[in-house]
């Protein structure tokens, strides 16, 4: 992967977790998010675990990192195919992914309340 893209992950991995970017849904998979007059975005394909069709390639799950320009249009992307046998690239922009998701969804502020109503259960 270019390592512009991995400092760009890298970077909007820390500031998601520190909850300083805001990650907007696309779609059920794909997450974007507005830097300056761009667009990052990153979608999760899972592979179809009963896929099969002789005539064409396997279906594997991916993830793409794609960037957009202000007027909405691709400028370029980037896709990491998940091969089972490890991947640097796929496993950090897995972390992105997955941090984008959790942002979007406010996953710890529901963890929090659940917590909160557990304790008042107890006590």
């Amino acid at each position: 992967m270019i390592e512009k893209y991995q400092q760009i992950i890298t970077m909007l991995l820390a500031l998601t977790n520190e909850g300083k970017v805001e990650w907007e849904k696309t779609s059920s998979n794909e997450y974007k998010v507005g830097i300056g007059k761009n667009y990052i975005s990153v979608l999760y394909h899972e592979a179809n675990p009963h896929y099969f069709n002789m005539d064409e390639a396997p279906d594997v799950s991916f993830l793409k990192l794609s960037l957009w320009n202000e007027d909405g249009e691709l400028l370029d992307d980037v896709k990491i195919e998940n091969r089972r046998y490890g991947s640097t690239d796929y496993d950090k922009l897995m972390g992105l992914y997955t941090a984008a998701r959790r942002a979007y969804g406010k996953v710890y502020d529901t963890l929090d309340s659940i917590i909160s109503d557990l304790e008042k259960s107890v006590n």
